[in-house]
């Protein structure tokens, strides 16, 4: 890869971040037609799983003051599990099965919250 795409890679990585920062999110799916465009589709999985590799963390050192770390403490275990059930399955499952899972998923959560007309299924205590 040249200087030129690589600093262009960069920037596109750079404005996302800061939108995705700005905004709580999204940022990584603008950065997708980005990536595509500089480097190929091929690169478009690793590069945004580079990118949320390195900006999560800095987005977390930048907010630690407005992180509540008692909740993260409670948090943690979960989404590490969760994390590794879930890698596990994506490396050991066939694709159609996780097209179909994915599909099942997100019409259920449409379901779940009637198209937006439903702020929350529970309350959560701190």
């Amino acid at each position: 890869m040249d200087w030129i795409r690589l600093g262009l890679l960069a920037l596109a990585g750079f404005l996302t971040w800061t939108l995705n920062t700005l905004s709580a999110g999204g940022g990584g799916l603008l950065l997708i037609p980005a990536v595509t465009f500089i480097t190929g589709a091929a690169a478009v999985a690793p590069v945004i799983t580079l990118t949320e590799l390195i900006g999560n963390p800095i987005r977390a050192l930048a907010f630690r003051r407005d992180i509540d770390w008692s909740l993260v403490r409670w948090y943690l275990p979960g989404a590490i599990a969760g994390a590794a059930a879930g890698s596990w399955l994506f490396a050991n499952s066939r694709a159609e099965w996780l097209q179909i899972l994915i599909g099942i998923y997100l019409i259920s959560a449409v379901w779940e919250f009637r198209g937006g007309a439903r702020e929350r299924s529970y309350r959560a205590r701190r």
